[in-house]
């Protein structure tokens, strides 16, 4: 089967509410929504699985949509594994793609002035193909702050402000 698994993240999002200020400020919590999602074009697939991990300076929110999605988050490793089980052929492509998404924060330090954080880390992607019994495994890149797919963060504001001392009026404005 053609799978196609995709993590996009927005701080404007429909379903969760994210808050702190863009671009971010050293010292204050910006929250992000990460959307993981899979397309299916053709042959069913099982025991489909995402395994990825946080890295360190991010949290995890606990915010999952849907919520009933089977998805975990194991404090001690940083790991977060998402088993949305069987996925017909034609998800994604006849009707919805398959999505969970989920919310961390990130409060950028010193030494991060500048630069974009990384959200998520490399992401892994498993499932079997039942048709054909053979098994899928696709990496999905590591997924940083600098947000193309959401148009008021884009490249620009993905990094993390330069000046330690922001305008308080950001904060207080939103």
């Amino acid at each position: 089967s053609k799978v196609i698994f995709d993590t996009r993240a927005y701080y404007n999002d429909v379903k969760m509410k994210n808050s702190g200020p863009i671009p971010m400020e050293i010292g204050k919590e910006t929250t992000f929504s990460v959307h993981w999602s899979v397309i299916n074009v053709s042959n069913d697939i099982s025991g489909t699985k995402v395994v990825s991990s946080l890295p360190s300076g991010v949290r995890w929110i606990g915010n999952v949509f849907p919520s009933n999605e089977k998805i975990s988050y194991n404090e001690r490793t940083n790991q977060i594994v998402w088993e949305p089980g069987d996925v017909l052929a034609g998800i994604g492509i006849i009707g919805a793609q398959r999505e969970v998404e989920f919310q961390i924060g990130v409060t950028p330090q010193i030494n991060q002035a500048g630069q974009p954080l990384t959200l998520v880390n490399k992401s892994i992607f498993t499932a079997k193909d039942t048709f054909i019994n053979k098994d899928i495994s696709l990496n999905g890149e590591p997924k940083d702050t600098q947000l193309p797919e959401d148009p008021a963060v884009g490249y620009s504001n993905g990094k993390v402000s330069k000046s330690e001392n922001n305008s308080d009026s950001t904060a207080q404005n939103q």
